[in-house]
């Protein structure tokens, strides 16, 4: 080649060099990423963003696994790889790794598995702490760990964090199994009235549901609730219970006719005395009837409702002559003095001898308020029969009794009546006529 065409030649060369030279180094760069995936001496963080672009490594899944989730052999170990875990899930939630839903299911289940071995420890605050990270990131905790962790809540006497969680997993969209629902009642049947509202609570749940469980809890519900004198509370679990085939006896539905008296409710009393009647084939005990009409005179109910109740007390000692008496003479002497108070004297004194039929005799202050509404109606000669039946069962008449004759006689210029009163019950030895016996005549009254 002659000398001239030398410079051209270099030059063409060196071109052609560059030109291999560059197509060189951008085959050489492009390799560069591909190479950096497949290498298997990686991080947990580049296993995850393997796993996710290009799948599992043939062949070697379980050694993919067993990588990313070792299997741990106590709590410490558990507690070190979840928060590698957390890292890394957090790590792949920034950097958008596509696909990422398939490593939150995984992470997903490992961790619920997590939380339930803390809550069968009973480590409730690591329970707790799990699932806010979980939740943080994203991840919905399985239905498995959220009533694990309720459970274990109940079981630790801690029901409103309980009930904190449960309301949390409604959120989510989960509910809690049959089966999670009857052991929380079994749990909380042991001792209901611990925390009596958070049991009803979880009672109205299940029920709501249509959920079997043993329903002996609503017995116990409605026993605590008669305690505590909320006898609408008591039917209403009473009522669910006997609508459950529970066991509920006579005596239940015996002493919630008792709490509904004592709140006023007597309708209510009418309504399961027949249910009693009709179904268990029985009538509620004397002491019921006595303690019905002891409320009713309390509650000022009307005069009609409270002798309908007298004479179905009265049958009940007709038929049961070995009853307490005391208990009657009692309750005669309430009801007594209600109607003396309100002037049905008629009424208050045929409840007198149909209390002796019934073989119940009045005591002296039953008669003597019977005597003081006579007095009071004008009635002399009858409230002069009831005091002269007093003396011959010697039967001291009260001071309420004889206050208002004294005053009548004084008043009617009767003192002659008035004395010849005080001097029989002075023949009884009365100390207290012994004071009237000294007063003269004229400032009796």
């Amino acid at each position: 080649m002659p000398k001239q065409y030398w410079p051209n030649a270099v030059l063409c060369r060196l071109q052609i060099g560059t030109l291999f030279l560059f197509v060189f180094s951008i085959g050489t760069f492009s390799q560069k990423p591909a190479r950096r995936r497949y290498v298997l001496s990686c991080t947990r963080f580049e296993i995850l963003k393997k796993y996710d672009t290009d799948g599992p490594p043939k062949g070697t899944p379980a050694a993919f696994e067993a990588v990313l989730f070792p299997k741990e052999s106590n709590l410490n170990e558990i507690k070190n790889h979840t928060r590698n875990n957390f890292s890394l899930l957090q790590k792949c939630m920034k950097t958008r790794i596509r696909g990422g839903s398939s490593i939150c299911q995984s992470f997903q289940s490992r961790q619920s598995l997590n939380i339930s071995k803390f809550a069968a420890k009973k480590e409730l605050h690591r329970c707790e702490e799990e699932i806010r990270r979980l939740r943080s990131l994203g991840v919905q905790p399985t239905t498995k760990a959220f009533s694990d962790t309720i459970v274990a809540f109940i079981e630790d006497g801690r029901t409103s964090r309980a009930e904190h969680w449960y309301s949390e997993m409604s959120m989510e969209g989960l509910d809690l199994p049959v089966s999670v629902f009857a052991h929380i009642l079994e749990i909380l049947a042991k001792n209901p009235t611990k925390d009596l509202e958070a049991t009803e609570r979880w009672v109205y749940r299940t029920v709501r549901r249509n959920y079997s469980f043993e329903p002996g809890i609503l017995v116990s519900l409605s026993n605590a609730r008669m305690k505590l004198g909320s006898f609408r509370q008591a039917e209403t679990f009473l009522s669910m219970a006997i609508d459950r085939n529970s066991n509920v006896t006579a005596k239940h539905i015996n002493d919630l006719v008792i709490s509904c008296a004592r709140g006023g409710s007597f309708a209510r009393v009418e309504k399961w005395r027949n249910k009693l009647r009709e179904e268990y084939m029985t009538d509620l005990k004397p002491m019921s009837f006595l303690i019905i009409i002891w409320a009713a005179a309390e509650k000022e109910v009307k005069e009609d409702k409270i002798m309908a109740w007298m004479r179905i007390l009265f049958e009940t000692y007709s038929n049961h002559p070995d009853l307490d008496s005391e208990q009657g003479r009692e309750t005669i002497q309430i009801v007594a003095k209600r109607l003396g108070d309100i002037g049905k004297w008629q009424e208050a004194r045929t409840l007198l001898y149909n209390a002796v039929e019934a073989g119940i005799t009045p005591n002296a202050d039953a008669c003597s308020y019977v005597v003081r509404a006579l007095v009071d109606a004008e009635e002399i000669d009858l409230a002069d029969e009831l005091l002269e039946r007093m003396i011959e069962a010697r039967m001291l008449p009260n001071t309420i009794a004889f206050t208002s004759y004294i005053n009548h006689c004084v008043r009617s210029n009767s003192t002659q009546k008035a004395e010849h009163w005080l001097q029989r019950c002075g023949a009884m030895n009365a100390k207290w006529a012994e004071i009237f016996r000294r007063v003269p005549t004229e400032h009796l009254g």
